[in-house]
């Protein structure tokens, strides 16, 4: 949970690499999120944002989104992004619309599925929730004090500018470090790894430029290591 809404985190072995990446929320409706595609064998650090999404409720049961892709040698080293695939009812990434067959779609399902397969309106009686349902929960548990915020005292949370270059700073990056030590099946050092990505995320989000925050964030990022073992 951020000041603005909710940080969403994923954090997975990849060989002898540890991958995190974090997806910012700021409620009720922006979604800042990473590239679609990173190379998880080419250590990096803080590879911002690749798309900003604006989802608007125009009734009961529909949205309209509003989306903004980035594209720059930044976030995507090896141009696999394709500008001309991106507009009305159309972006460059796979799992967004209903582009593909049903029966792959149902052997491999993105977010499309994930927000149309509810139905209309999810009933929320009839589900099942359980312990990796938590971010759900909290999702909602934000949505409502948002709503009663604006409905009560007209209270809209704002991301503030960064003194330093007038831009906004949010969590939403990519991050992958080579490792000594394989840590597949380590649950406890992948819950460390992440924390400490977190930590240096949330510290460095007043610095600006990117570039200076990416440096500021390396540092952190490997001095933390070092304390917790070098492994």
């Amino acid at each position: 949970e951020t000041e603005l809404g909710a940080c969403v985190q994923t954090t997975r072995p990849v060989g002898d690499h540890v991958w995190t990446r974090m997806v910012d929320l700021a409620l009720p409706n922006v979604a800042h999120i990473p590239v679609p595609w990173v190379d998880a064998n080419q250590e990096q650090f803080y590879t911002p944002a690749g798309v900003l999404r604006w989802c608007v409720p125009l009734n009961d049961t529909q949205n309209l989104f509003i989306g903004w892709r980035y594209f720059n040698s930044v976030n995507d080293p090896n141009g696999i992004g394709d500008p001309s695939r991106c507009g009305k009812d159309m972006v460059d990434f796979p799992g967004q619309e209903r582009e593909r067959s049903y029966a792959s779609r149902q052997i491999e399902p993105g977010d499309y599925e994930a927000q149309v397969g509810q139905g209309p309106i999810a009933a929320h009686g009839a589900e099942n929730l359980g312990t990796t349902d938590k971010g759900v929960i909290m999702l909602r548990r934000l949505l409502r004090r948002a709503i009663h915020e604006l409905s009560a005292a007209n209270i809209v949370r704002r991301p503030q500018p960064r003194a330093t270059d007038g831009t906004i700073g949010t969590q939403s990056h990519d991050t992958i470090v080579r490792t000594p030590v394989n840590h597949e099946n380590d649950e406890a050092y992948l819950a460390d790894f992440a924390e400490i990505i977190r930590d240096a995320a949330i510290k460095t989000a007043a610095i600006g430029p990117h570039g200076t925050r990416s440096a500021v964030f390396e540092q952190r990022v490997r001095e933390a290591l070092v304390a917790l073992g070098g492994r």
